[in-house]
């Protein structure tokens, strides 16, 4: 039972660097053009939106700056958020894809996403979804009255072929950046080298591991497996959805008495901490766990096999190590550890 408190601590001093993970450094242009590096509280983009606190990396004390005093900010991650007036307010928005029209995303008080597209300094046409009931088959129904598509047709409307396909364009993120990117190739804009663009969708991480579950306190054989991690492949994105194959071999005792245990865990994550080399996130999820047993009794071998299943939850500490990585992971349920390389 000593390991129990050597995790449970371990995983306390993890989440204790929660308030140390809001930090991160940019770059933040201002409205006179002056340019500064900083350390930045990375908060909720509904909060950075609004504005953001930062430091020079030479001073103890934060500022905050509100987006009339920013041009724009450019995260080391990658994010870039601009400074836009929308209806004689100004925001800090997620710029999606740059080009002869930007496309910025922005997130509502009321938790709603809507988008705006601008072109250069021009007054950015807002897109957005609303919906009104109509009786169909004698039920009512919420159908989209398809705003952004007319919007999207008065300002494409020198493109007849792209005009024809926004009848079928549905209000998500994806779409709307693919159609955008479609049009500003039309105007001339080439994003054969983006990097946004030669990437996929989504990529899928690989690594090997080795780990340990604890069961009542007490350790059992070492596992082998491998872990997977899929992704949407943006420079912010912090989700994922993490699984892995691992086995363990419990007892093997002259090819009379063996036990094969594998498990499954399949769990979301959340990245909270991304700095220098350093990763840290947390998962949650279930796993199921298959056992294949087998024995020798009176010169007859008799085998079974048991499932279950129950909750996977924990903590993981990546360190980055070029394009490959060395993951040290915690669960709390089940009680276990692992130790993995991640190509």
């Amino acid at each position: 039972m000593r390991t129990l408190p050597i995790l449970i601590f371990l995983l306390v001093s993890v989440f204790s660097s929660f308030s140390q993970a809001l930090k991160t450094k940019a770059d933040i242009v201002f409205t006179n053009n002056d340019t500064l590096s900083a350390e930045i509280f990375d908060a909720q983009i509904r909060v950075v939106q609004k504005s953001i606190k930062y430091r020079k990396l030479d001073s103890d004390n934060y500022t905050t700056a509100y987006p009339d005093q920013i041009k724009s900010v450019k995260f080391a991650d990658g994010r870039l958020l601009e400074s836009i007036k929308t209806d004689s307010v100004y925001y800090l928005l997620l710029n999606q894809i740059k080009g002869y029209y930007n496309l910025y995303s922005k997130l509502e008080s009321n938790g709603v996403k809507t988008y705006y597209i601008r072109h250069d300094k021009d007054q950015p046409i807002h897109l957005t979804e609303t919906f009104s009931e109509k009786l169909v088959n004698g039920q009512r129904e919420q159908i989209s009255n398809y705003e952004y598509a007319h919007q999207l047709t008065k300002a494409m409307a020198d493109n007849a072929r792209i005009c024809s396909e926004l009848s079928e364009l549905k209000f998500t993120e994806n779409q709307l950046i693919a159609i955008v990117k479609k049009y500003n190739e039309f105007k001339g804009n080439d994003y054969t080298n983006s990097d946004n663009f030669k990437k996929k969708s989504a990529k899928i991480v690989i690594g090997v591991l080795v780990n340990n579950i604890f069961w009542i306190g007490e350790p059992a054989a070492p596992g082998l497996g491998m872990s997977f991690d899929f992704r949407r492949n943006r420079p912010y994105e912090k989700f994922a959805l993490h699984t892995r194959l691992t086995f363990n071999v419990f007892e093997y005792k002259n090819k009379d008495t063996h036990s094969m245990f594998f498990s499954f865990p399949l769990a979301v994550s959340y990245n909270y901490f991304d700095q220098a080399r350093l990763r840290m996130d947390v998962f949650g999820g279930i796993v199921p766990y298959l056992a294949f047993d087998s024995y020798l009794s009176y010169g007859k071998r008799t085998s079974y096999t048991t499932y279950s299943s129950g909750l996977y939850i924990g903590t993981g500490i990546d360190y980055k190590i070029k394009n490959s990585a060395l993951r040290f992971e915690i669960a709390v349920i089940p009680l276990s550890v692992a130790l993995c390389y991640v190509f």
